[in-house]
């Protein structure tokens, strides 16, 4: 079953995991995000959001501190940044 995650707090889906990537939206608080995957030390969550009226999905990186994520996060799978997300210069 799919993990969820959710914050108390607005969040920004980032292009890459870190506060240096390209922010590509805001998450209000209390949506569900839907956990793809994580960094190595669980610092950076790849979610999945649903995008209003309609059955795409947005994906990208959350910061870890600030979701509570239910059960062990360590049995997601890690994953490399997107290699074609460039960090602002």
């Amino acid at each position: 079953a799919p993990l969820y995650v959710r914050s108390a707090v607005v969040l920004n889906l980032r292009r890459g995991p870190g506060e240096n990537y390209e922010s590509l939206g805001l998450i209000p608080p209390g949506e569900d995000l839907r956990l793809l995957g994580r960094t190595v030390d669980s610092g950076w969550f790849y979610v999945a959001k649903n995008v209003s009226f309609s059955i795409e999905e947005e994906q990208g990186w959350v910061a870890g501190w600030l979701v509570d994520v239910p059960g062990d996060p360590m049995l997601l799978d890690v994953l490399s940044p997107n290699p074609l997300a460039t960090q602002r210069e």
